[in-house]
């Protein structure tokens, strides 16, 4: 990748500094104008794809970037020989420029999201635009346990952003347990739901016995009695063959 941005040349002597500067201000001027409009514009987008579209939202911050970036004399030149990963990737930039930004929008990363500082979103045309790419907004390292949620959430989003079900396998005590005196005749649980998570099914054994356990999204899997009732028809079947191995076998 190699940036060749327009470079104004140097003079020696007495200069005046009123045209640069005026052409900085309006490059500055253009780029707040060009975001502000296209925030305006995502707002309905967002509405009529119920926020749901980051593809979307992600394709048209690219070519906003892109923009930005040519308003500023900056031209992006992808090198690479194979495609960028498709696969959730984490990338790490130590940006020195507001311009690095835009130009990490600009690429248009697969499977990328971003981690920005969380003043950049009281800017209302970046906070829009950000939110809707599905950033991240951090808080300053003096609040490390501020920080230390809001991480907790992107990882629980990235994770159930990936998946639509989650089963987990806990083998149990073979032995009876005791508590305060008194026999603990059954124990099991459900899946924590977070992020997207359709269901999530837990298998859970003691003393002998399994314990299966169903949690489902509502307004996704509204019968989740019928999963139990299937479970216990596989279940019953797979008994019955067992059997019918046995008898054969003896």
């Amino acid at each position: 990748m190699s940036l060749a941005p327009t470079v104004a040349g140097a003079h020696r002597g007495s200069v005046t500094l009123g045209a640069p500067r005026a052409r900085t201000l309006a490059r500055v001027v253009a780029s707040g104008l060009l975001i502000s409009a296209t925030s305006l514009l995502m707002l309905p987008v967002g509405a009529l794809t119920l926020f749901r579209a980051r593809r979307l939202y992600s394709t048209i911050a690219s070519a906003l970037a892109r923009a930005v970036l040519a308003i500023h004399g900056v031209r992006v030149v992808v090198h690479a020989a194979a495609p960028f990963p498709r696969t959730q990737t984490v990338y790490v930039s130590n940006h020195t420029s507001t311009l690095d930004l835009f130009l990490l929008v600009a690429l248009r990363l697969p499977s990328t999201r971003f981690f920005l500082s969380g003043f950049l979103r009281k800017l209302p045309p970046l906070g829009i635009i950000a939110t809707m790419m599905g950033t991240f907004f951090t808080v300053p390292q003096s609040r490390p346990a501020d920080r230390a949620r809001i991480f907790q959430r992107a990882g629980v989003s990235l994770f159930g952003s990936k998946a639509t079900a989650v089963l987990t396998n806990v083998p149990g005590p073979s032995e009876p347990l005791y508590l305060a005196g008194k026999l603990v005749q059954e124990i099991f649980f459900w899946v924590p739901q977070a992020g997207r998570l359709g269901i999530g099914i837990s298998i859970f054994s003691y003393n002998g016995d399994v314990r299966i356990g169903i949690g489902t999204d509502a307004g996704l899997v509204p019968d989740p009695e019928r999963i139990v009732a299937a479970i216990d028809d596989e279940l019953d079947d797979l008994l019955a063959r067992a059997e019918s191995h046995r008898a054969a076998a003896g």
